[in-house]
């Protein structure tokens, strides 16, 4: 599994939270305190749209050719995915380490002026057995109500989607042991919140860093 932390001049932050909990919101007020942000579902996405050995092999696996002709990935395909663990978990077997791959090119590539600290979002973290190496852990919450609410502006007849996929995040791994802090989305002004957790977060950073010295 992937390790991060040590390697750069800033923390490197695991974002993470259940479906329409407001993870990549939460990341847009970061940015405005010096964060920068990758969204995984991004990547995954984008990998899907653009190698077509993978979407020969989700096709395999779903028995639905995942990407139209105008490059929209088939909601039917996501569908078919989260209400089936078997098909998922075969389907991620697949995607994650080529997402792992992007990340890690996108660290590569990196250049001075490093941004304050770097939220890698994905609601997947806190599932895996393996879990990288975060310098901190951020978990986004939200009433379900107003979960389902933001995820239905998007996918106004997808109640059923949501169901699914918010089942198949309930699992949490016991192996976390980066300092967590949480953030409650409930539709209050969280700009002070998430000022003081990335202060919070770069002041740890610093110490552990301190230590490793």
């Amino acid at each position: 599994m992937n390790t991060w932390i040590g390697h750069y001049g800033f923390p490197i932050v695991g974002l993470t939270g259940s479906i329409s909990s407001g993870k990549t919101f939460v990341a847009s007020i970061a940015r405005s305190f010096g964060f920068e942000h990758i969204n995984t579902d991004d990547i995954a996405k984008n990998i899907l749209r653009q190698d077509r050995e993978i979407q020969e092999h989700a096709q395999t696996i779903t028995g639905i050719q995942p990407v139209r002709l105008d490059g929209s990935i088939d909601k039917a395909f996501g569908k078919t995915l989260f209400s089936n663990p078997t098909m998922l978990k075969e389907y991620e077997a697949l995607i994650h380490p080529l997402v792992f791959k992007n990340i890690q090119i996108f660290f590569d590539t990196l250049v001075p002026p490093y941004p304050k600290g770097l939220l890698i979002e994905s609601a997947i973290w806190r599932q895996l057995e393996e879990i990288p190496t975060f310098d901190s852990i951020w978990v986004v919450e939200a009433p379900e109500h107003k979960r389902v609410e933001r995820f239905l502006v998007k996918n106004p007849d997808g109640l059923g989607l949501f169901k699914e996929i918010n089942l198949n995040q309930l699992k949490s791994s016991p192996k976390i042991d980066s300092p967590m802090y949480t953030i409650i989305n409930d539709g209050r002004d969280l700009h002070q919140v998430i000022e003081g957790i990335c202060n919070e977060t770069i002041k740890e950073w610093a110490k552990l860093n301190n230590l490793r010295a």
